[in-house]
């Protein structure tokens, strides 16, 4: 059990750990695409700022220059001259920006060929003024040229920018797009690593909770293999008691045959030893009681009779010392 509890453990931190690589690749996927789309922003509005510009150029220079031949006031080309250079920035740039879209470089060519036209057309009208006079140079303005050329600019223009409000319609749709499916796939991160979460804190619980079942059923097999020791202990104290009073009973035994054999031997040594010196006097007395002994032998039946009394005096006093050696041996 608790090598599933760590196998599933490590599978969920594995899955933190790669789904937080995947939040991580989302990111920078994201961040690419946002960069991209603010770079491609910038394009369009840098294509729309500076086709506007040229046009914007081509008013003015078209505007100085009627200016000029109108009035033939050198005032007029200050204006027309300072159109006419920038123009040509402007171009650059916008050949620059629109170089990655074949579609709007081939506009940008075809609106720097009309551009040119037109600041020719201008330049003949202010030479033709300075040459010919006014009324030619106004001839050569009505003609409709000049007005043809900056048509085609502003067609051209408007034909720019209308494909850049285009990419940019496009890009916007995609940024939705791609900001839903963001939401969508953070919500969807977001619920996986809820739940992989929740579950590695789960399996993590329950491996403490093992843990700490574990811990106290070790310290419950302490507590019993103490009580058992002790158990143990008593047992074989009770066990030593029991052996030291199996010892005792086992001397006390011993003892008690010697002193009943000891006893026996003082009863047959009393029945041999009392009962001899007795008889012998009993005897002798018998002898006195019957007889008319002379005073010789009297005195002699008398020396037996006091040999056996001492004889059974002496028996009285070791048999007396035989029960005090045997009391104490006893004891």
């Amino acid at each position: 059990m608790k090598t599933i509890l760590l196998r599933k453990i490590i599978l969920f931190s594995i899955l933190i750990i790669l789904a937080n690589s995947l939040i991580g690749y989302s990111i920078y996927k994201n961040h690419q695409k946002d960069e991209e789309a603010r770079q491609s922003l910038k394009i369009s509005q840098g294509v729309i700022r500076y086709s506007n510009l040229i046009l914007s150029h081509i008013k003015d220079i078209e505007t100085s220059a009627r200016g000029y031949v109108i009035t033939h006031d050198s005032v007029f080309l200050n204006p027309f001259n300072r159109s006419s250079s920038n123009i040509h920035v402007s171009l650059d740039q916008l050949k620059f920006l629109a170089l990655n879209n074949p579609g709007q470089r081939r506009r940008v060519d075809s609106l720097g060929s009309y551009m040119k036209k037109r600041l020719d057309f201008a330049l003949q009208m202010i030479e033709l003024r300075n040459n010919e006079g006014l009324t030619i140079a106004i001839d050569y303005v009505s003609s409709g040229i000049g007005k043809n050329y900056t048509d085609s600019i502003r067609k051209i223009t408007n034909s720019i920018n209308e494909e850049e409000g285009f990419i940019l319609q496009q890009q916007k749709v995609a940024n939705e797009q791609n900001q839903r499916s963001n939401t969508r796939f953070a919500i969807t991160l977001f619920l996986l690593m809820s739940f992989f979460t929740i579950s590695l804190l789960i399996a993590a619980i329950n491996y403490l909770n093992q843990n700490k079942k574990k811990l106290l059923r070790a310290s419950e097999l302490v507590l019993a293999n103490k009580e058992l020791a002790f158990q143990n202990k008593e047992k074989e104290k009770r066990a030593l008691e029991l052996l030291s009073a199996n010892q005792e009973l086992s001397t006390t035994k011993n003892n008690l045959k010697r002193y009943i054999k000891g006893l026996e031997e003082m009863i047959a040594m009393t029945s041999h030893r009392v009962r001899q010196p007795i008889a012998n006097i009993l005897g002798l007395a018998d002898i006195l009681h019957q007889s008319h002994s002379s005073p010789l032998e009297l005195k002699q039946i008398i020396i037996y009779i006091k040999e056996s009394a001492f004889k059974l005096d002496v028996f009285t006093k070791e048999l007396t010392d035989y029960m005090v050696n045997l009391n104490q041996k006893k004891k």
